[in-house]
């Protein structure tokens, strides 16, 4: 949750989010969308989800 403190607050211009599935879990997941959400006014965010093999698992 570290890195999801780092980013609350930044109002960069597309930014992407990427991190590797073994390190997510759903609870992750869910606060990502949020600070998807929060973003969206305001910049162009992508949040990208990968497995270990690189396939996208959920992307904004």
């Amino acid at each position: 949750m570290e890195l999801l403190s780092q980013l609350r607050g930044k109002r960069s211009k597309g930014l992407l989010i990427s991190v590797d599935f073994p390190a997510i879990n759903e609870a992750m997941v869910a606060e990502l969308d949020n600070l998807c959400q929060t973003f969206k006014g305001d910049c162009s965010v992508k949040l990208q989800i990968t497995d270990k093999n690189g396939g996208y698992l959920k992307h904004h």
